[in-house]
């Protein structure tokens, strides 16, 4: 039987973040890379009967990106809210970890076992991440996947100065769109043409 609550790990989580220079906020961590970047940390807590299993996503929030992403949706924007680009931690890491909390005793080793590892293993993948271009491919190759998401390429390529390409890939896209969808890409890609 767990002993520990999921506010308690939240708490010793945001502790344990901010002493090494993370901010923490709504399940998310961020850290300033440059001006156009945040790493970006997502923390998934499962709430199970006998202990708590953290399950982290780490990337980057591209911040005049995301930006747009939201005035185009018509959402409010929140700075480092949601990654533009993020994969599980354990696909980055070279020793496969479960961070799995039961009670107060190994809470903390837990913690800082997560935390050095986010430190010495994430950040630099974060930190390598954080470029247009490798957005770029990276997220073209997801876009027929599902969940793939056209908007956040096209904003990535407006965002790094092709707007030629922009164009062309607006056009294209909206010739794949089927019927109920090309309102929607229309008016989207018009709201952040502006």
């Amino acid at each position: 039987m767990k002993t520990v609550s999921k506010k308690i790990v939240e708490k010793e989580l945001s502790e344990t973040l901010k002493a090494v220079g993370f901010a923490f906020s709504g399940g998310t961590a961020t850290y300033e890379i440059d001006n156009d970047f945040l790493g970006w940390m997502g923390f998934n807590m499962g709430n199970h009967p006998e202990f708590i299993r953290l399950n982290v996503s780490v990337g980057v929030h591209c911040i005049p990106v995301m930006m747009a992403f939201a005035r185009g949706f018509g959402i409010k924007y929140r700075k480092g809210g949601a990654a533009t680009y993020s994969v599980p931690l354990n696909s980055i890491v070279t020793e496969r970890y479960e961070y799995v909390i039961s009670d107060e005793i190994n809470l903390a080793e837990v913690i800082n076992k997560l935390v050095q590892t986010l430190v010495f293993e994430a950040k630099p993948f974060m930190e390598h991440v954080a470029s247009y271009s490798y957005l770029e491919n990276k997220i073209f190759s997801l876009i027929h996947q599902y969940g793939g998401n056209p908007e956040l390429y096209a904003l990535v390529l407006q965002h790094s100065g092709k707007s030629s390409q922009f164009e062309s890939f607006a056009k294209s896209w909206l010739e794949e769109c089927k019927l109920e969808q090309v309102d929607e890409w229309e008016k989207f890609i018009f709201s952040v043409g502006k």
